[in-house]
């Protein structure tokens, strides 16, 4: 039900934006999802896509954020059911870390329904290699546990101290692109990452 209301947002977003009535939105729109909201989001854009866009879904936002996400690691893989996400953005950025005990928790739950897969949130998309050139992935396992001891979930929050995951969302913001080496998908982010 959650996702038909996300689907049901997104199609009145959409109806809105493409009417030229409405004028040019020059606008940069931007979606942060995290931990089981990535996958509502995941599903209102597939609803969104099977009910009202036969074209497909355009790119809708300018960055794309998911994290700690309660995802299987192959959902960005060609075929599969969050290869949407890589449609609707230009830019789909997974933040991760390993010892993030909740999702631990999720995967465990997740065995008794006969899926056996890593969460997104946990170790990344399995293969970078099959996933669209606009999926880039954030390794947040040297910083998750400051920011969130004991669980290191909610690691994206902020902290009176700054944070340094938050620092990396701006920067995104701010300039659209991902900061990492030319032609690099995937940072680790530290203390010292700037």
């Amino acid at each position: 039900m959650s996702s038909y209301s996300i689907h049901r947002a997104l199609n009145f977003f959409h109806a809105w934006s493409t009417d030229s009535a409405n004028g040019t939105c020059y606008k940069f729109i931007n979606i942060i999802a995290t931990s089981m909201g990535t996958r509502v989001f995941r599903g209102g854009l597939a609803s969104l896509r099977d009910d009202s866009l036969s074209q497909g879904v355009p790119k809708m936002f300018r960055n794309i954020f998911l994290l700690a996400s309660d995802m299987v690691n192959e959902t960005f893989e060609y075929g599969q059911q969050g290869e949407v996400i890589c449609h609707a953005g230009r830019n789909v950025v997974v933040y991760h870390a390993n010892d993030d005990f909740a999702l631990r928790g999720s995967k465990i739950m997740n065995l008794k329904n006969r899926i056996a897969s890593r969460r997104l949130g946990h170790s990344g998309p399995e293969k970078i290699e099959n996933t669209p050139a606009n999926v880039y992935v954030v390794d947040c396992d040297e910083v998750n546990h400051n920011y969130d001891p004991p669980t290191g979930h909610t690691y994206f929050l902020p902290r009176p101290e700054g944070n340094i995951v938050l620092k990396h969302i701006y920067d995104m913001l701010t300039t659209g692109r991902f900061s990492a080496e030319k032609n690099k998908r995937h940072i680790i982010l530290t203390d010292q990452t700037v």
